[in-house]
């Protein structure tokens, strides 16, 4: 299967053994898959692990270069189109896998291609460096992913229980962190009168963890799954103040704890 340093957690690999481990760690995955592919020809294997692992809940983004060699990508998940991608690159958070194969169904069974395949739990600085160039390069371009695949309309105002019937939060009383059983999102509410101060420095607001029984604020509920949405399962995060949906947000930089509180700097994107 390739040169396989147990030291390390890190494997080098060649077409065969590329288009195996591609396989079997989108099937793997459970939080999220991201792929970055200047060119894309998803074949019929891969088409189907990929939409069974949305059904599942897994958030899959495609990264890649909008241009007419490129084939329809016929699942549901987010697109983002960077005219400069270059880079090769199949993430989850379990592995990262950087190799010079694009997700081109000719090239797979065609090209003589070599990469290396990072596994998270025995090189987890490795991987957070692939995780956060990855993150950047999505970041950096406009997603496919909006608001209107949740059917809402920025600066309207929508009842709580409207919103319920969107997203099936977990918790339906009122709350500033919410999580979602339709989507693979979070739902974030600022109102004037809270006791939450979510201070706005420019374009950032620095959205404040929620309340877990204690005076310093824990890792646990909402607050882990922002943090987690940053560190290890990227997903959508929407805004609304006072019921009025402001728009997707994105990480301005890492969440951090400040007086035992923490933060989590968004900001449009």
């Amino acid at each position: 299967m390739g040169f396989f340093n147990k030291n390390t957690g890190i494997q080098f690999v060649t077409t065969a053994n590329m288009n195996h481990y591609i396989q079997e760690e989108f099937r793997k995955a459970k939080k999220f898959i991201l792929i970055l592919s200047p060119y894309i020809q998803l074949n019929e294997k891969i088409s189907y692990i990929l939409a069974e692992q949305i059904k599942k809940g897994v958030k899959v983004t495609i990264i890649y270069r909008e241009n007419e060699n490129n084939y329809p990508i016929d699942i549901e998940c987010d697109i983002v189109n960077r005219p400069t991608l270059h880079a090769k690159c199949y993430i989850t958070e379990n592995m990262a896998l950087v190799a010079s194969l694009n997700l081109y169904e000719y090239s797979q069974k065609n090209n003589d291609e070599m990469g290396f395949i990072v596994f998270k739990e025995q090189e987890k600085a490795i991987y957070a460096e692939i995780f956060e160039e990855a993150k950047r390069l999505q970041d950096n371009k406009n997603s496919t992913s909006d608001g209107n695949k949740y059917s809402l309309t920025k600066g309207q105002n929508y009842p709580l229980d409207h919103l319920n019937t969107i997203f099936d939060f977990n918790y339906k009383k009122p709350s500033g962190i919410k999580l979602c059983e339709k989507h693979n999102c979070i739902v974030l509410f600022s109102n004037k009168y809270s006791s939450y101060d979510n201070e706005k420095k420019s374009d950032v607001i620095l959205y404040e963890g929620q309340n877990t029984g204690s005076d310093e604020q824990k890792l646990i509920y909402g607050n882990k799954e922002l943090h987690d949405a940053y560190h290890v399962s990227p997903k959508d995060i929407l805004y609304f103040y006072n019921y009025d949906y402001q728009g997707l947000m994105q990480f301005a930089k890492k969440p951090y704890q400040k007086d035992g509180k923490w933060l989590f700097p968004i900001k449009k994107q």
